[in-house]
């Protein structure tokens, strides 16, 4: 807002660059990493996974019926939707990723969602579940949150 213009160079790929190699922040983060995973039902520090990895066990520990299913739609949205050419990577990672893991027919399709769009969907979806008369009933309380822990999510929202 105060006009000062700053100049990126790699760095603004190295960001995106996370969602694919989440171990490259592990290098340099050393205890916020442990930090950040203290309160988690995260495995370890340091396993974080990659966007394509966690898309790819996704499909594979669904119902076998499913997965081409599955991999014919898969919608990107938010923020970080917007990045340029950030779909066409994750399809290409996905793909590789099912191919390495015995595979090899799978085609994944990444379903469109404008670009001004994406950014919005997290938003729009939020608020149509906001209105459902059952929303009510996935709501934690502050009470129930302090006596159940993370756990209450899992029973509330299975």
């Amino acid at each position: 807002p105060d006009g000062t213009i700053v100049d990126v160079n790699i760095e603004r790929f190295q960001i995106s660059e996370l969602l694919f190699d989440p171990s490259s922040m592990a290098n340099g983060m050393g205890s916020d990493l442990n930090a950040l995973y203290a309160n988690t039902t995260s495995s370890a520090p340091g396993s974080l996974e990659s966007v394509p990895k966690v898309v790819g066990d996704a499909i594979v520990r669904s119902d076998a019926d499913m997965q081409t299913m599955l991999l014919s739609n898969l919608i990107l949205t938010g923020g970080c939707a917007c990045i340029e050419g950030l779909s066409e990577r994750l399809k290409t990672e996905v793909e590789r990723l099912m191919y390495l893991g015995g595979a090899p027919g799978y085609k994944t399709r990444m379903v469109s969602v404008g670009v001004s769009e994406r950014a919005l969907c997290p938003w729009l979806g939020g608020s149509i579940v906001a209105s459902l008369g059952s929303f009510h009933e996935l709501w934690v309380s502050k009470q129930e949150y302090e006596e159940f822990g993370t756990s209450i999510i899992d029973r509330k929202c299975p």
